[in-house]
C-alpha cells in the first residue's frame, strides 16, 4: 500500500488515510472484535476489582493505555493489525471502567449516562464525512446529494 498524505490534506485524503489503517468488515472480524472486547471487560474488571485499584484508577490506567496506542495508530503509515487491535481493547477496557466508575462509584446509573451521552452520540452518526466513510467502508458506491465520485470511488463532498 502507498503512503498517504498526512493530516491537512483535503477530506479525501484523510478519509482514504483513515479507511486504510482498518481492516474489511468480515465475519473474522467480528469474530476477533467479541474476542477484543471480552478481554477488554475482563482486563478491566482484572485492574479495577481483582487488584482492589478501584474504578478511578483502573480508568486513568486504561486511558493512558488508550491514548499511548491511539497516538501509535495514528501516527502509522499504513495498517498494522498489533495496533489496531491494540486500540479496540484500549477502547473496551477504558469504556468498561469510565462506566463503571460511573455508574458504581459516581451512582450516576448506566441510563442516565446514556441520556448524558446521547446528544455527543448523535453529533458523530450525523457527520456527514464519517457517514461517506461509513457507506465506503460498507462497500456501498453510490453517491448521495453533495458528493460526487473520484475515479478510485472515494466520496468528495462538496463545500457549500
Amino acid at each position: 500500500m502507498r503512503d498517504l498524505p498526512r493530516a491537512g490534506g483535503s477530506p479525501h485524503d484523510l478519509a482514504r488515510e483513515a479507511l486504510s489503517k482498518a481492516p474489511p468488515a468480515i465475519l473474522m472480524f467480528w469474530v476477533v472484535k467479541i474476542c477484543a472486547t471480552t478481554v477488554g471487560e475482563t482486563g478491566g474488571d482484572a485492574v479495577s476489582m481483582s487488584l482492589k485499584l478501584g474504578y478511578l484508577v483502573a480508568t486513568a490506567i486504561f486511558l493512558a493505555f488508550f491514548a499511548v496506542t491511539m497516538i501509535w495508530q495514528v501516527a502509522s503509515k499504513r495498517y498494522h493489525s498489533l495496533t489496531y487491535w491494540l486500540v479496540v481493547v484500549a477502547t473496551t477496557t477504558v469504556g468498561t471502567t469510565t462506566s463503571d466508575f460511573i455508574d458504581r462509584t459516581l451512582h450516576v446509573g448506566y441510563v442516565a449516562l446514556a441520556r448524558l451521552t446521547k446528544a455527543p452520540r448523535a453529533a458523530l452518526c450525523a457527520n456527514p464525512i464519517g457517514d461517506a466513510s461509513r457507506r465506503l467502508a460498507s462497500g456501498l458506491n453510490t453517491a448521495h446529494p453533495g458528493e460526487s465520485r473520484d475515479p478510485d470511488g472515494m466520496a468528495q463532498m462538496r463545500v457549500l
